[in-house]
């Protein structure tokens, strides 16, 4: 995820600044000292061994926090973390200890590789693990500066959100900056989801990108990559989240020798971790001027304020330089849910995604094979109820995988997503709590998952959630390799995770509708609407614009990403033109040959985006966090009205 997290605290929800770390009482036998070491234990067993199991007891069984918990998956999830931290090792000083009735500290010691020495001369990841192995102990930092804080009440100890986000912060925020900055500087990003160039374009004469630069202006630790393509006179400035819309720009340079010769593009590229990419993009639209961008980039997760909220007010729409808007984009057969996202509050069309981000089914098809007698994709939707709208037989579908000792997803958050994607109403209706069925449901089918151990409880983002897809991850129960069916996601989960993390498992897998139909991410362009009334940046705005989102010829960008001519490794992806889609082959390898486009098509066809609001980020979590409560053994009435408190806090009606 090569994230930095700045504050981690900060994440952590308002009405929850209190987290317990566990039922560590001190005993008539005087052993307070023992358990504050137990605690501590299963503590850094979490934050420094990264421990999958015990990241998720902070808290299931110690209370940190869901967020806190999120936020240590993601980094655990970080390969180059991994590479580091699977030689660190940690001591505490039990002489250090010291209790009073009320608190109680003890000093940490943790040696871990010298990470700034091993991107010494690197040029790839494997450099990088290679000179990890290869480092000597005697060569490892030593951080002796380290100490935890607990409260002792009646009995308990506890430790408040800021002081183990300090943890953590002193841990990793320094490994977190150095790595950030080695892939963007070195691997140019190369693990994100993007479009790098292509050997099979002809090459440009005019084109010459500037060497990378960085620019931090703000004070957060976030680094902000520039880079410039053409070597015109007229600049044209994008703020972007990832190097993907960069990259378009320089094949559009490439392609277009005229425009590479008129315009200079300068891409300030800013990975958005703790909202830093929001933050720069919402300053530069607000002061306006030479500054500002002429074309920004918002992802499905935060688009709203860019469409219909305080920002909405930058935005072109696309009438504005578009000619015959509407013909063409009845011409491309545009899925429905991108359009509708992309209108402001007049109905007008201010962005446009180029992606179709439908999700799927992704199953094995040796398990389905052994478990329902073939990898037919159209028997196995059938047998796992796709496309019903609910989770009835794909229930029926986990008991029958169990009994053949496998596990149905890699954990219980993968149903979450699907459910949480997939609603058709949203959280808040004129003010008041909505709860859609589909979400409603998820209670029940988190119930029968984790109460009957059908997942492998590995957490999403996690190295054991990679694992599974190679069939590497295992049951929780047990400690044994139990293989997984099914993963849900779109097809860029296919090629920008799971083509990456499958290894042997590679052309095993297939594609089938969901049970219940969602999306999954995206992004959408806009042009600054003080922009679009200078003539010439209005040309390369027009042609750009066009040439991403609504040209459907086999030149325009839409029909190369689909048909996999934008990179050497020939990786197809689902775009948001539908008439694109039908003209092109999407079979996979990966897929074992399969054509999974039409599949991909009709779920993104069937996505809505009326579920979309301004609170998916805080109620989502919560919610998903009261559904697991719920399958631990608190009572649905009670987890529910945990909820509806949250919700009231935030001054939503229930």
């Amino acid at each position: 995820m090569g994230h930095r997290f700045k504050r981690i605290s900060s994440l952590v929800l308002s009405f929850s600044m209190l987290v317990s770390l566990g039922a560590c009482a001190s005993s008539k036998e005087k052993q307070e000292e023992k358990n504050c070491i137990t605690v501590a234990n299963t503590f850094l067993d979490a934050s420094v061994n990264l421990d999958s199991k015990t990241i998720k007891k902070l808290d299931k069984e110690l209370g940190v926090g869901k967020q806190f918990v999120t936020e240590l998956k993601e980094i655990a999830g970080n390969k180059y973390v991994k590479a580091v931290m699977e030689k660190a090792s940690y001591e505490i000083d039990e002489k250090s200890v010291e209790e009073s009735k009320k608190k109680a500290s003890c000093s940490v010691i943790v040696t871990m590789p010298d990470y700034e020495r091993a991107f010494d001369d690197a040029e790839s990841f494997d450099d990088f693990k290679d000179n990890i192995a290869a480092q000597k102990e005697k060569k490892y930092i030593v951080r002796d500066d380290l100490e935890l804080e607990f409260k002792i009440k009646d009995g308990e100890y506890s430790m408040d959100s800021e002081t183990a986000g300090d943890f953590i912060e002193d841990l990793y925020d320094d490994m977190l900056e150095r790595i950030t900055d080695f892939q963007g500087m070195i691997e140019n990003y190369t693990d994100s989801n993007t479009i790098p160039t292509t050997t099979e374009l002809p090459a440009t004469t005019t084109e010459e990108p500037t060497t990378t630069t960085t620019e931090p202006t703000f004070d957060d630790g976030v680094t902000t990559q520039k880079e410039s393509y053409g070597t015109g006179s007229i600049e044209i400035k994008l703020y972007t989240m990832s190097p993907e819309v960069a990259g378009m720009v320089k094949v559009f340079m490439t392609n277009n020798p005229d425009m590479s010769a008129k315009y200079t593009v300068t891409a300030m590229i800013c990975q958005n971790t703790d909202k830093a990419y929001e933050t720069r993009l919402n300053a530069a639209l607000t002061a306006g001027g030479a500054g500002a961008p002429d074309i920004y980039v918002a992802e499905s997760d935060y688009i709203l304020p860019y469409t219909k909220g305080a920002f909405a007010q930058y935005a072109a729409p696309y009438s504005d330089f578009i000619d015959d808007l509407s013909g063409k984009m009845n011409n491309a057969e545009l899925a429905k849910y991108t359009v509708e996202l992309g209108m402001n509050n007049d109905g007008k069309t201010v962005a446009l995604a180029y992606q179709n981000t439908g999700g799927a089914m992704i199953y094995s098809a040796s398990i389905a094979k052994d478990v329902f007698g073939t990898e037919d994709p159209a028997v196995v939707q059938d047998a796992v109820g796709g496309g019903t709208g609910n989770w009835n037989k794909f229930l029926e579908a986990c008991k029958k995988l169990n009994q053949k000792g496998y596990a149905a997803v890699a954990d219980i958050d993968d149903i979450w997503n699907v459910c949480s994607r997939g609603a058709n109403t949203p959280w808040v209706v004129d003010g008041a709590l909505n709860i859609d069925p589909v979400k409603d449901e998820y209670f029940d089918v988190a119930k029968q998952i984790i109460g009957n151990n059908w997942s492998n409880e590995t957490g999403m983002w996690s190295t054991d959630w990679n694992d599974a897809m190679d069939g590497k991850s295992k049951d929780p129960k047990t400690g044994q390799i139990r293989k997984v069916f099914a993963f849900f996601g779109p097809a860029w989960l296919i090629n920008y995770s799971m083509a990456y993390n499958a290894g042997s498992t590679r052309g095993d897998w297939r594609v089938c509708q969901s049970p219940v139909s969602f999306w999954w991410g995206g992004s959408w362009i806009f042009a600054n609407k003080d922009s679009v009334v200078d003539a010439d940046k209005k040309e390369f705005i027009s042609r750009f614009f066009e040439w991403v989102t609504l040209d459907t010829s086999d030149t325009g960008l839409q029909y190369m990403w689909a048909a996999g001519l934008l990179n050497d490794a020939g990786t197809k992806d689902t775009v948001s033109s539908a008439k694109v889609l039908s003209m092109v082959d999407g079979s996979m390898d990966f897929l074992g040959g399969q054509n999974a486009f039409p599949i991909f098509l009709e779920a993104g066809n069937g996505a809505s985006s009326s579920d979309v609001t301004e609170y998916d980020a805080v109620l989502n979590s919560e919610f998903a966090y009261q559904a697991e409560s719920f399958a631990l053994g608190k009572t649905k009435d009670q987890a529910i009205a945990d909820f509806k408190e949250v919700c009231a806090s935030m001054g939503i009606r229930v």
